[in-house]
């Protein structure tokens, strides 16, 4: 547009008025343009739902790593406890790793909120701990433990998540550490646990 207003400026076929108003619609479309392309990259919420629902599934429950391409930015950041995973191909090596120890993992979906560019979501994970998981050998045990998620979305692809989830659980359920005997934790999985009150025997301790 600009090099055809020269072109005419030069041979004299333009007016003043005409000229401002060419200008006019070849800036109004080049902002129009620009603001199109940044509607484009932002997400609805109804998107990033659908969008780590499928990361679950395809990632995690089917160990559809391919899946990771459309998903997952290759400049993506894993927040785990005890590092970070950077990069697609690491987070595609880290969940293999943990599908290797646990084949049949599932990870069941309770719920996901979206704000914006951020998603959380909590979750109910279950499998057979049929190979080595944090240097613990294959115990052939039936694990459960809960775990919230918090990422970051940018470009259409999850950038960055910060994972947390109960691994505690997970190592009591292994038998790998045994809770002291009058311990909360030193109890069967999913059953209730009363609480433990220790009372004393001299009233005047409690004054004051």
């Amino acid at each position: 547009y600009l090099f055809i207003l020269r072109k005419l400026k030069k041979k004299g076929k333009m007016s003043k008025i005409t000229s401002v108003l060419v200008q006019f619609i070849v800036f109004t479309s080049v902002l129009i343009l620009m603001a199109g392309c940044e509607k484009e990259k932002k997400m609805r919420p109804e998107e990033i739902n659908a969008m780590v629902r499928r990361e679950i599934e395809e990632l995690w429950n089917k160990g559809n790593l391919t899946a990771g391409d459309e998903i997952i930015a290759t400049n993506y950041v894993l927040h785990e406890a005890v590092k970070d995973i950077k990069g697609l191909e690491a987070f595609k090596l880290f969940s293999a790793g943990f599908r290797s120890a646990f084949p049949d993992a599932h990870f069941d979906i309770d719920d996901v909120i979206v704000e914006g560019d951020k998603v959380v979501l909590r979750y109910t994970f279950s499998g057979k701990h049929d190979g080595d998981y944090m240097g613990i050998a294959s115990t052939g045990k039936e694990v459960i433990a809960t775990g919230i998620r918090f990422s970051r979305v940018a470009g259409g692809k999850l950038l960055e998540t910060w994972n947390y989830i109960d691994k505690l659980s997970v190592l009591v359920q292994l038998g790998w550490w045994v809770p002291p005997k009058n311990w909360l934790l030193a109890f069967t999985w999913g059953e209730p646990v009363e609480p433990i009150v220790v009372a004393t025997s001299d009233s005047d301790e409690n004054k004051n």
